[in-house]
């Protein structure tokens, strides 16, 4: 006997009560990721406050904060959300003001790495935005690494520009 396992939209990701956690759907299956620490979070708003200047200097595009989803694959759906990101103008407009998971992916994509992270995980996650367009993306550690060595999440952030 065969038993059909239904997988998730994006649109049922969408209709989703908040329930605390921020979640993201990969290739189907729902995942649940708990609230970024403090560090994290200094890293990210840090990078983000940066990067904005920048952009909004030059008029290069929009960005979008960690709880922003992009649908970067469908059928079945894959819905990430990186903890900053930007798109280009010419994309932006052509996409118009959406209240739905931006379609596509970002063009720049920022995961800040924490030390409790995996490498697996870490890895799973560069690959999905590099497969689904990302041009341009990094990592940071957070807090900075041991002195006995570097984890595996590490390593990886390392690899993608962290």
């Amino acid at each position: 006997m065969t038993t059909m396992i239904e997988k998730t939209t994006a649109a049922d990701l969408e209709r989703m009560p908040d329930d605390g956690f921020r979640h993201e759907l990969v290739r189907g299956e729902m995942r649940k990721m708990s609230p970024a620490g403090s560090q994290h979070g200094k890293i990210a708003l840090k990078f983000a406050l940066l990067l904005m200047r920048h952009v909004e200097e030059r008029n290069l595009g929009v960005g979008f904060a960690a709880e922003t989803g992009f649908l970067i694959a469908s059928d079945p759906d894959t819905v990430r959300a990186p903890d900053v990101a930007f798109v280009q103008r010419a994309r932006d407009e052509e996409v118009g003001d959406t209240e739905k998971f931006w379609p596509g992916a970002p063009d720049l994509a920022v995961e800040v790495i924490s030390l409790s992270d995996n490498y697996t995980e870490v890895e799973e996650r560069v690959v999905d935005w590099l497969q689904a367009g990302t041009r341009n993306g990094g990592g940071r550690q957070s807090p900075p690494a041991p002195r006995d060595g570097a984890s595996g999440a590490q390593r990886c952030a390392g690899a993608w520009g962290g």
